[in-house]
């Protein structure tokens, strides 16, 4: 097992770096977390699948791998049109190494969606967190609005750097941006 999460775990942080890179040639951000968020999960899920690989509980390992595994396979489906093929790529070493560990089928398939269902909750849990903006230009004024899985919808406004958010829907002119 110790082969193929490793590189399932490399090959996801390559991934990472890639979407750092595009993102940084993007230049202006959005006003939310969800970059940093997207980043630093899938460097743990890299991670995670390192330490995986080096320790000695196998059940562990199962847990860490699997965790990594469902976490990059969330991201790969969500940004298929990005990152997404190569978040796929990097799952397929690390199925390969879920498959090849020793403890017994019925325990590892527990602790395996016990670790499924972590990593699915910190990602709705994440995105939705980071889909409300936390900052706005100093300049300019912009509103918008936006529905949250967990929260419903919300609407924001920034005027002169001072940022708004409020629950509800917006009537009109959401998104608009005025010099």
């Amino acid at each position: 097992m110790r082969r193929p999460a490793v590189l399932g775990g490399v090959l996801i942080l390559v991934a990472d770096g890639v979407y750092l890179f595009a993102i940084s040639q993007q230049g202006a951000t959005d006003g939310t977390l969800r970059v940093p968020f997207v980043a630093g999960f899938l460097a743990a899920c890299g991670v995670l699948a390192v330490l995986g690989a080096s320790t000695s509980r196998p059940r562990l390992e199962v847990a860490l791998v699997g965790f990594s595994t469902i976490g990059t396979l969330l991201f790969g489906i969500l940004g298929i049109f990005s990152i997404g093929l190569l978040l796929l790529v990097a799952c397929v070493p690390l199925t390969v190494a879920l498959g090849r560990q020793q403890v017994p089928r019925m325990p590892r398939l527990a602790i395996f969606l016990g670790a499924a269902g972590l990593a699915l909750a910190v990602t709705v849990v994440g995105l939705q967190v980071t889909s409300f903006p936390v900052s706005c230009p100093s300049n300019e004024m912009a509103s918008g609005s936006g529905s949250g899985f967990l929260t419903g919808s919300y609407t924001w406004s920034c005027v002169d750097g001072k940022l708004t958010v409020g629950s509800g829907s917006a009537n009109s002119n959401s998104g608009t941006t005025q010099p």
